[in-house]
């Protein structure tokens, strides 16, 4: 099964082919002088920017709390796992890069929770985004999930929880 994608940086221009028609002829003089795949790539980029520029309308929701970041970390020397903290506590926040420098990336609903993977130059991170529930403990939880130990899903939901039932209200599911 395939999770419900929230928006993918990734573009493949076969998926966008009648669209590019489309503008081809609406707007021409765009595509003249150039090579057009050159050409299409830069329209589906734009595009795809403005997208991502909707979603972020979409998912402005403001939480309670401040929404904990769970990484899992593709580095040059090894996977680690990491986490930071979007203090705003917005859902529109987390639609932002988190590596220094170019990558790709997918945000999605597995079913359970909101996830991104992200490619960069070195690997592949995952996140994991969850409304903190307990500010005032959650550094317990953080340094349990920084030490390697294995958590299990009731002590992920004591001190956080799933937003995918914020994103499912405005998308009307997040399940796939």
């Amino acid at each position: 099964m395939k999770p419900f994608t929230i928006w993918n940086s990734e573009i493949n221009l076969d998926d966008w082919k009648d669209y590019l028609e489309e503008e081809k002829e609406l707007k021409p003089f765009y595509f003249e002088g150039c090579d057009f795949e050159e050409a299409a790539w830069a329209l589906v980029n734009d595009l795809n920017q403005e997208y991502l520029e909707d979603e972020r309308v979409n998912l402005d929701v403001q939480l309670e709390h401040s929404i904990l970041v769970l990484a899992d970390l593709g580095l040059w020397d090894g996977r680690r796992r990491g986490v930071a903290r979007i203090l705003s506590g917005n859902i529109k926040d987390i639609l932002e890069s988190l590596v220094r420098g170019a990558s790709e990336q997918c945000w999605y609903c597995d079913g359970k929770d909101i996830c991104c993977w992200e490619t960069h130059h070195d690997g592949t991170n995952y996140y994991t985004y969850r409304e903190v529930r307990r500010p005032e403990t959650i550094h317990h939880f953080v340094d349990r999930y920084l030490s390697g130990e294995e958590i299990s899903r009731s002590t992920l939901n004591y001190y956080t929880r799933s937003i995918a039932p914020d994103v499912g209200r405005i998308y009307g599911s997040c399940r796939y």
